[in-house]
């Protein structure tokens, strides 16, 4: 893990959703996790959205030129 390598003195992974076998991946490799959403019949991020769409590479590449 890049944290570790890099002696970082705390290793935190937050994120909105995962699934469990994710969060317990993350568990090992963390000092601390934080997620949102645990569903236990995970079949995607977008599952745990009420209004969720995928970016094309065009809409991506647009806002990248706006940063």
């Amino acid at each position: 893990m890049l944290c570790r390598n890099k002696q970082a003195a705390k290793v935190v992974v937050a994120a909105p959703v995962a699934a469990p076998d994710t969060v317990a991946a993350f568990k090992k490799a963390a000092d601390d996790v934080v997620i949102l959403e645990r569903p236990h019949f995970f079949q995607a991020v977008a599952q745990a959205y009420l209004n969720w769409y995928d970016l094309s590479d065009e809409e991506v590449l647009e806002i990248l030129k706006r940063e």
